[in-house]
């Protein structure tokens, strides 16, 4: 029976190619779509180099949720921006861009890290030191160097005297005696049990910062003799870690986000207008995906004059940075028709269309280099090189959002129909929907 199965897929297929050649029907796209939430997120991860923003920055504060349709939030005709988005935009564009550029005038940023309930504290925790015990291990991001403040929440009833050590990647920064009960009347005692502060330099961009207790002993722990509870256990714990910086700034630092936007930095004063230039193009081409013309640059260069003239070089290319992220080339995903091309007839998509279709596909977030430059080429679309493309874009992390984002709201959206109620659902990418 298996030949015939085949014959009749054979078939099938052969038939359907052929009526799809004989009268194609590509379906329709809205020429205009509006970046998700998640792909704006992406797409500035990608552009400027900036990842895990301070939770007073974070995306679901700065932008507001989207809305979905049959469960996915995608969905062009849904994508629509009122004044309120738009002021959400302009607000996200001008604080980001002092994050990327480490504005000196920034200002205080507090960040509250929570450690969840049920991550083990009587045990080695696996992104920590070896001799270490419980703790948290936590990203965040310093926007200059400077001096910042690490108090940590600690809860626990044992009397006895424990070493709290903060260390940023990997370096031990401090160490701190801790004795939780009671507070003692002796000037000389350890800290007090509810909560510890330090303060000491850090250099500016994304750190890892572990705070955790020395350990002790080896010997086993009463806790797995009693049935497992929301408890933290016996022995003291961290419940939070707030960080709270720059004071005494001491400069923007040496930042992956700087080293991404600054593509040349200027000798002299003459050397400033053609190095904008350069830097503005660059970022341009990667925001527009696609070529950019002197008209894309007109109106970011005023902007970059006018900060140029309140404090130089560095403050015009971010007041440069600020219009780019509120440009509706950005902020818009824009298919023009080809010129010519009558009403309702077929036509190709443009190679930089093309580009931008599998990044944001594959990726949720804007083309890389070299997959512009092949839409530059105007090869990408050849079967050879579109498929090299695609398995390139397909072996780098960044394409964990095809299934933490598209693969994930469809099987949100079965889970909800009560198609399937025994699939999972992964909502990681979204905090405003819960997890299954």
């Amino acid at each position: 029976a298996l030949p015939i199965y085949n014959k009749v897929i054979d078939y099938l297929t052969r038939e359907l190619e052929l009526a799809s050649i004989a009268k194609p029907n590509p379906g329709e796209l809205s020429p205009v779509h509006r970046l998700t939430r998640t792909e704006y997120r992406n797409a500035i991860r990608d552009l400027l180099a900036l990842n895990d923003l301070p939770k007073e920055m974070d995306y679901a504060t700065l932008l507001p949720a989207d809305n979905n349709s049959s469960g996915f939030d995608n969905l062009a005709d849904t994508l629509f921006v009122s004044p309120v988005t738009m002021e959400r935009y302009m607000d996200s564009a001008r604080k980001i861009s002092r994050l990327a550029m480490g504005d000196p005038n920034i200002g205080l940023l507090v960040n509250m890290h929570l450690t969840p309930v049920r991550q083990p504290q009587e045990a080695h925790n696996e992104d920590l030191p070896f001799g270490t015990r419980g703790g948290t291990a936590l990203n965040g991001y310093f926007p200059l160097d400077g001096e910042y403040e690490f108090q940590v929440q600690i809860e626990g009833a044992q009397r006895d005297t424990h070493q709290l050590e903060i260390s940023v990647d990997g370096e031990r920064k401090g160490l701190v005696a801790i004795r939780t009960g009671a507070p003692s009347n002796d000037p000389d005692a350890p800290a007090a049990a509810n909560a510890t502060s330090s303060r000491f330099t850090v250099k500016a961009g994304p750190r890892t910062v572990g705070v955790t207790f020395i350990e002790r002993s080896q010997a086993l722990a009463e806790s797995p003799l009693r049935p497992p509870g929301r408890t933290r256990g016996a022995l003291p714990s961290v419940v939070s870690v707030t960080i709270t910086g720059p004071y005494n700034p001491q400069g923007s630092g040496d930042t992956p986000s700087r080293q991404r936007i600054l593509v040349c930095k200027p000798a002299d004063a003459a050397g400033e207008m053609p190095c904008a230039k350069r830097v503005l193009s660059t970022l341009a081409r990667r925001a527009y995906r696609r070529s950019v013309t002197d008209a894309d640059l007109t109106p970011l260069l005023q902007f970059y004059e006018q900060g140029h003239a309140e404090a130089g070089f560095e403050m015009g290319v971010q007041r440069a940075i600020e219009r780019l992220l509120v440009s509706p080339q950005f902020l818009f995903r824009i298919e023009r028709e080809p010129a010519g091309a009558a009403p309702g007839t077929m036509y190709p998509i443009g190679d930089f269309e093309l580009a931008s279709r599998l990044s944001f596909f594959l990726w949720s977030s804007i083309p890389d280099d070299t997959l512009l430059d092949a839409a530059a080429s105007g090869k990408l679309r050849e079967p050879a090189v579109i498929e090299q493309q695609v398995r390139r874009m397909l072996a780098d992390p960044k394409s964990e959002s095809l299934v933490g984002n598209f693969a994930a709201q469809w099987l949100y959206l079965r889970d909800v129909e009560g198609k399937d109620p025994d699939l999972y659902v992964f909502r990681d990418f979204d905090e405003d929907r819960k997890s299954t």
